[in-house]
This record gives structure tokens, C-alpha cells and sequence, in this order.
């Protein structure tokens, strides 16, 4: 089940694709190397090359329906697109095909209808195969003369810096993932070979200082493989302080539906701090700004969950000096909630399990999957989910049965749509361990 419940956890999805050895990339710098699109929309031409866009700045966005950040930026590009249609052409690529991408024209066209998008948008994806793009949301940045300017993520993009970008002025923008160095220290620069025998401890922590972002896995699987901690060590790059915290006292940054965690821990620590600004983070204007870079080396004699746990725990406490302890405390939730009834209506007819394709952001259809598939599929798109805890409290025990039609990025939406199957989401209480952080005795008295 967890392998099928994967649809809902990740971030951003990878491109399988290889492209041709022979074939440019494009290169900050340098010229696009021709293209064509096919099957345009809102567009002068249904077809177009890349000559058709000179004259103006492009922005080429490739997009995925399995990348939610993709989707949680529609509302932003439309918004640019109405502001500045005359002065740029943005064209959204949405990656099709039968398997990983099904549905992806459909699934646009809802998005569209329900939030009134307006943007020039294709479905081709044999041009994101061909510059064999890695990861998403990926956008190419090519001014008007046909020179590629930036090759970005878009996080940082803002109406500033468009305006700037437009009237002539130097603009940069936060560089792809896959352009930046990692976060490998070594133990001895000098000689970094030190015979496994030797090593006891190596530990560092960092401000984050331009590294790609790596977010770890959880410690359980770490632990299966021990020789990686001689070797690559158990490392994080690019974090908030609060993750630091949660990997150090529960093995993970974060949780899902189906963990043994989720409906027990709540995922965000209490601050009981004089001055919390060190967990103050931001990954989309100020990028990296309260992110931190973590490494942890022993020997694999020495890998354990509880070991690694301790030592990062002891790391932290020395970093930043913080008293920090497990307690259970009535923590604020979303609550999905029965009506009398409801909840039956729910419980499977026994028809095969069924997750309808590529459509989740724009409502979808479940069919004889465990209950935990609904708060997951609930919150999957959800910005309010990155800082809120939302709990099944219908009662449902069994596999179910269940469809919707909303903007599942936007929360009256869908609880609009809830309501009518006699289901809905209201603020509640629910007693969760909980990591508290507060200043040290010592500190309080002085």
C-alpha cells in the first residue's frame, strides 16, 4: 500500500528521460537551441518554434501533474501573464504521455475552469526529453534576442524582479538544484583517505551556504545500510532548524498519513524561546534563509537509531544551546469530521482497487483503498499542510470508497465539496508528543 501512496509525498517529480548525446542543451549564455512546440493554447500559432518567441522575453516553464510545486504556482504565472502579456510570452509545458503523465490535458483544463487561468500553455514533453531535464519545476529563461538569461526553479520569481528584468536591469535568479555543489565536507582535506579503524566521530553543522538541497530520509532506513555511514556519512543540506530538531528526536523531518507517527506526533515543535528567529526559514523569496547543513560520521560497529539520534541531539544542543524535551500537549489540528451516516456511505462496495490517474489537484476518484488515502489526498496539495496537521476523526476503520471535484490547492473548496457528502474540516485539539524548545535554565535566570 505505501508503494501506491507514494502519488501523494513527494515535492517534485524526476524526468526519466536521456537525450540525445549530439543534440545542444540549452546554456546560460548561449543561444536556445532551436525547438518546436506543438499542441499550443492561447496562442497565435498552434505549433511554434522557437523563432516564433523572438522579440520578447520567454520563459519556458516545464511542469508535471505530479509536481506540486508546479501547481501551487499556476495562480502566480497567470497572474504575471495577465500583467505582462505584452512584454513577455510565458508558456507552461505540461509533460504528457500514457504513463507517468496521464490525464495531464485534462487535468489542466479543470485547473483552468476553476481558477480562471489564462496562461499560453503546451503539452509536449518530448522537448523536456530531449534537453533530458531533471527535475521540476524547471524554467529557461531566454531574452528577447534569443540568449538564454537564467535557468531556474522560479522560487524566487516575484513581480519586482520581472519589471526589473523587463526595463534592462541585472537580475538574478536562484540557480537549479542540479547546477549546485553538494554538501560533502571532508574529515581531513588534507588527506581525506583515514582508515575505517580510525574514524570514531565526525560531525558538522553549518549555515546553509549555497549547497544543493538535500532533505535526507528517515534514520530506519539509514541504519539498514551502515557501511554509508563510514563512507557518505548521514547527511542533510539546505533544512529549517525545526527539521534538525525532529530527525534528532524521531529519526525524520516529516510525516505522512500512513506512518506510525502521524495521528501521534505533531510535526512542528513548540517554541518556548526569547528570540525564535533562528527557526524562522524561507525557501521562496530569501532563499535559504534559516536553512541549515548537517553530517554525521561513526563507524558502522557504532550505526544505530538510538546512537545517531543521541549524537545529533547532543550537536544541537552544543550548536545552539537550547533546552529540548518530548512532552504530550493539546496540539491545534484539522479535523475531518462525519455527519450521521456519512461515514457508511464511505465504506467500499469490494470493487478493485482503483486511484484515478494524474488528476489529484483537480479532484480524483478512490475505490476500495485504505482511509488514510483520504487525508493524504486531502492535504497532498494543500499549502496550509506544510504548517498544519490534519487528522481523520470519521471513525472509519475499513477500506473506502470516495470522489471529489474541487481545487484541492484552495481549503473552502474543498470544503465546500466535503459538506455535500456530509464530510467536513473544522479546527479541533488533540493531545500529540510534541518537541518543545526552550532557552536554558542558566539563560531564564539571568
Amino acid at each position: 500500500m505505501k508503494i501506491v501512496f507514494v502519488i501523494f509525498i513527494f515535492l517534485s517529480q524526476l524526468v526519466q528521460a536521456q537525450s540525445n548525446q549530439t543534440d545542444p542543451m540549452p546554456e546560460v549564455g548561449k543561444p536556445i537551441p532551436d525547438f518546436t512546440l506543438n499542441n499550443i493554447r492561447h496562442f497565435k500559432k498552434q505549433n511554434a518554434s522557437s523563432q516564433d518567441f523572438k522579440g520578447k522575453w520567454l520563459f519556458l516553464d516545464f511542469w508535471s501533474i505530479r509536481c506540486t510545486t508546479c501547481i501551487h504556482s499556476f495562480p502566480k504565472v497567470n497572474a504575471f501573464h495577465q500583467q505582462f502579456a505584452d512584454q513577455l510570452n510565458w508558456v507552461m509545458v505540461g509533460l504528457n504521455g500514457k504513463k507517468l503523465y496521464a490525464g495531464t490535458e485534462e487535468f489542466y483544463q479543470k485547473m483552468s475552469s476553476k481558477q480562471n487561468l489564462q496562461m499560453t500553455f503546451a503539452f509536449d514533453s518530448l522537448l523536456a526529453t530531449r534537453w533530458a531535464i531533471q527535475s521540476l519545476p524547471h524554467i529557461i529563461v531566454v531574452n528577447p534576442e534569443g540568449i538564454v538569461y537564467a535557468i531556474t526553479s522560479g522560487r524566487d520569481m516575484d513581480n519586482n524582479k520581472i519589471k526589473q528584468l523587463l526595463s534592462g536591469k541585472d537580475v538574478s535568479f536562484y540557480i537549479k538544484d542540479q547546477f549546485q555543489k553538494k554538501f560533502e565536507p571532508a574529515i581531513n582535506p588534507a588527506n581525506e583517505e583515514i582508515p575505517p579503524d580510525k574514524l570514531l566521530l565526525f560531525s558538522m553543522l553549518t549555515a546553509w551556504n549555497g549547497e544543493k538541497q538535500n532533505s535526507g530520509f528517515e534514520i530506519d532506513r539509514w541504519v539498514k545500510f551502515p557501511e554509508r555511514s563510514l563512507v557518505k556519512g548521514y547527511s542533510f543540506a539546505m533544512v529549517p532548524l525545526y527539521a534538525l530538531y525532529n530527525y534528532a528526536f524521531f529519526g525524520q523531518w516529516d510525516w505522512h498519513p500512513d506512518s506510525p507517527l502521524y495521528n501521534t506526533t505533531y510535526p512542528f515543535p513548540v517554541l518556548e524561546l526569547a528570540d525564535t528567529s533562528r527557526f524562522i526559514f524561507d525557501y521562496n523569496y530569501q532563499v535559504g534563509k534559516g536553512t541549515y547543513n548537517y553530517i554525521l560520521k561513526i563507524p558502522p560497529t557504532e550505526v544505530s537509531k538510538a546512537r545517531i539520534l543521541s549524537l545529533m541531539q547532543q550537536d544541537l544542543k552544543r550548536a545552539f544551546g537550547y533546552d529540548a524535551r518530548i512532552e504530550t500537549r493539546s496540539m491545534p489540528v484539522w479535523k475531518l469530521i462525519a455527519n450521521p451516516g456519512a461515514a457508511e456511505k464511505l465504506i467500499t462496495k469490494g470493487d478493485p482497487m482503483f486511484i484515478s490517474p494524474g488528476t489529484h489537484a483537480a479532484g480524483y476518484t478512490f475505490k476500495n483503498v485504505p482511509g488514510f488515502y483520504l487525508i493524504g489526498g486531502i492535504k497532498q496539495y494543500l499549502k496550509e499542510s506544510l504548517r498544519e496537521l490534519f487528522i481523520d476523526d470519521t471513525g472509519i476503520s475499513s477500506n473506502i470508497d470516495f470522489s471529489i471535484d474541487a481545487d484541492m490547492t484552495n481549503l473552502h473548496d474543498i470544503r465546500k465539496e466535503l459538506k455535500k457528502q456530509g464530510l467536513d474540516l473544522v479546527r479541533g485539539h488533540k493531545d500529540l508528543r510534541v518537541i518543545v524548545i526552550s532557552d536554558p535554565v542558566s539563560a531564564k535566570i539571568n
